[in-house]
């Protein structure tokens, strides 16, 4: 198994058991459907790993949060709004999310 990198402009003519997205959100207007892109390159063996950030988990004041922890509701930040329709994308082709801290300047 080999690491095959790939951008958009990247021609595929075959699928790959593992592909792994962590491009930040700030360079592209269609982040879901860049995820959404790269979900079309997988073969559905292995896996498929989005690389989130924490941004989305609603928690302000410095205390401990889990993947069980409440998540900012659509509409109230754009940002948030960016990474919980691409954890969407990521999560309706069976791929997984991990939300990592500390990964996107704001």
């Amino acid at each position: 198994m080999g690491i095959n990198p790939s951008s958009k402009q990247t021609k595929l003519t075959y699928k790959f058991p593992y592909v792994i997205f962590c491009a930040p959100p700030s360079q592209t207007e269609d982040y879901a459907g860049d995820i959404r892109e790269a979900a079309l390159n997988w073969n559905g063996e292995g896996s498929f790993l989005f690389t989130s950030s924490s941004a989305p988990y609603d928690c302000f004041d410095n205390g401990a949060i889990n993947e069980d922890g409440p998540v900012v509701p659509i509409g109230r930040s754009p940002r948030t709004d960016v990474l919980l329709k691409a954890e969407k994308v990521a999560l309706d082709f069976d791929g997984c999310v991990v939300r990592l801290a500390g990964l996107y300047s704001r």
